[in-house]
């Protein structure tokens, strides 16, 4: 929801009063006792939510150089920098727009391996007209379609369903959510792990059952 709901009261409510006005501050903002159990939650979800979700670059206005997930090497404060000890120049903010100068990439000279293979993608990759958007992306299908019984089945993997687990009980208010054992919310017809349900915050539109 926080990355493909732009028009929904409550992400705009998250937007702004937890990442201060800007979505790709999901991925950098820390967990905070200022913010609710909800927020913090979400918050701490990010790693595992950061594969499936891409930003498709069209103008690169909005895409952050570091932390959106817009390249094939994925984030790039690790693939890049590994060791976080340098930005290599790049300011933390940068946006892609800004390191293209009439279709010629300002970057510095590549220093490792990594930063060579990075460099010579850029050789091969344009901003052209248009916004960015998110994408969803699931064992490589490629989809705006949230479906919260496959990420239930990746998140459960081999595990018996009849192992103990944590469920929420999901009201039609995303404002709303409650931790609770066993329940199976009507809303989806069955019981899913918080994990799961809190995904659907991040991402989702009406959930599939596929």
């Amino acid at each position: 929801m926080l990355f493909f709901k732009a028009g929904s009261v409550w992400v705009a409510w998250f937007r702004d009063e937890v990442l201060n006005g800007d979505i790709s501050n999901y991925w950098t903002i820390q967990p905070s006792r200022k913010h609710s159990w909800l927020a913090n939650k979400l918050l701490k979800l990010r790693s595992e939510v950061y594969p499936w979700i891409k930003l498709r670059v069209r103008d690169g206005r909005t895409c952050k150089f570091w932390v959106e997930n817009w390249s094939p090497f994925g984030n790039l404060q690790v693939f890049l920098n590994p060791h976080g000890n340098s930005r290599l120049g790049i300011a933390k903010t940068a946006t892609l727009a800004s390191l293209c100068r009439n279709g010629v990439w300002c970057l510095p000279n590549a220093r490792s391996d990594n930063q060579l293979q990075f460099l010579t993608f850029l050789t091969t990759f344009q901003l052209q007209d248009g916004d960015d958007y998110y994408e969803w992306e699931l064992q490589g299908r490629i989809s705006n379609r949230y479906s919260t019984g496959e990420v239930y089945r990746l998140l459960r993997g081999d595990q018996p369903v009849t192992q103990p687990v944590s469920y929420v009980l999901l009201s039609l208010n995303p404002g709303t959510i409650s931790s609770s054992t066993a329940v199976s919310p009507s809303e989806f017809g069955r019981p899913y792990p918080v994990d799961a349900l809190f995904k659907l915050y991040l991402t989702g539109t009406k959930p599939s059952y596929n």
